[in-house]
């Protein structure tokens, strides 16, 4: 809402008002909102929840949550390569 109000009172501003007024742009905002707010309340809440559901500490959690990392850091690499192979949605 910030950015909207921004952009109407300078619209050649740092972010251009086609920019915000393009189709997809609002979409795009929301999902990526909603990742955003869904890594962080994973981020924040799975190492507690992990030390409850084994009586470990820290690096119990720690160790449980590598798996889940090393499959996020290939699936980003993975992305990168398709959407380099894949540009129409640009």
């Amino acid at each position: 809402a910030g950015l909207w109000r921004r952009v109407r009172s300078t619209p050649d501003g740092f972010v251009p008002r086609r920019v915000i007024a393009s189709r997809g742009f609002l979409a795009a905002g929301l999902i990526g909102g909603a990742v955003f707010a869904g890594y962080y309340g994973v981020l924040f809440r799975a190492p507690s929840l992990i030390e409850q559901a084994t009586g470990g500490g820290p690096l119990v959690a720690g160790v449980f949550l590598v798996p889940a990392a090393a499959c996020s850091v290939l699936t980003a690499r993975l992305v990168g390569t398709l959407t380099d192979r894949f540009a129409g949605w640009q």
